[in-house]
């Protein structure tokens, strides 16, 4: 929605996207965002093809369902909460649903940080909302299925949008440590009665879906210390001046701007 305002007005030879694993498919899906669960604008799918958005450029809620949820506000619910039961209602397909018995190596180390932190430790899990990432769930759910397809189609609108104002699209994202490591390994981990079953194969494999067909570039960043602190997950200055450099000798190799254009 952005970047089709953007384009009213400007132009661009060149437009870069920044997939985040840990986040762009579930903002994708979810209608809301943010701790304080903010609404906003979200494309869904029906029958395989993109509807939406829910509201438009700078719009507020639309007058119905604004006048439901807060109802429910008023009577102690807030109003993200609210949007977001009925999202799960009526528009989402199943997440994933842990195992009730296992046989076989189990990590209790989810357990371990649940009873530390109840309140803050996996919120979000049964959206598959994990740090460092949801992907890694195997085998890979419906609703996960669900935020792949969604993912590609506002990809592929943007790739159009981009192309028919003489663009060039591109996506990149870096590889962190953990996700370069071995593909093989799977680990199951135990939470208030139930086995998660993790895999880095299908991690990548849910990457190689959402890519295929894309110009795009998985740049690594093989360093130990690569996020602002334990708690912050964002990249430091120094990955991102690795993850920039390497960026900017891909584009460097390339054809992407007109002759005669300085940016």
């Amino acid at each position: 929605m952005a970047l089709q305002k953007y384009f009213e007005k400007h132009r661009a030879d060149l437009v870069l996207l920044m997939f985040t694993v840990r986040n762009d498919i579930e903002d994708n899906v979810f209608p809301i965002s943010g701790f304080n669960k903010t609404i906003k604008p979200t494309f869904w799918l029906e029958k395989g093809q993109i509807s939406g958005p829910s509201e438009g450029w700078l719009e507020p809620t639309g007058p119905k369902l604004k006048l439901l949820l807060l109802w429910k506000f008023y009577i102690g619910e807030k109003i993200g909460e609210s949007r977001m039961k009925l999202w799960e209602k009526d528009m989402l397909p199943p997440a994933y649903q842990g195992l009730k018995d296992y046989n076989g190596k189990v990590d209790y180390s989810w357990q371990e940080m649940w009873n530390r932190n109840p309140h803050d430790a996996f919120a979000g899990i049964e959206y598959e909302r994990l740090d460092p990432s949801g992907t890694e769930l195997t085998p890979r759910s419906e609703l996960r299925l669900y935020g792949i397809n969604l993912t590609r189609k506002l990809l592929s609108g943007i790739k159009t949008l981009v192309e028919k104002n003489n663009g060039h699209f591109i996506i990149f994202k870096e590889e962190r440590p953990w996700e370069l490591l071995d593909i093989a390994e799977e680990k199951v981990y135990y939470l208030n009665g139930k086995y998660y079953k993790l895999s880095l194969g299908q991690h990548h494999e849910t990457l190689k879906d959402i890519f295929e067909g894309f110009e795009h570039y998985r740049i690594p960043l093989p360093m130990d210390r690569h996020t602002v602190s334990e708690q912050d997950e964002h990249l430091n200055p120094q990955a991102i001046d690795i993850l920039m450099k390497e960026l900017a000798f891909i584009i460097g190799t390339k054809d992407y701007f007109e002759k005669g254009n300085v940016f």
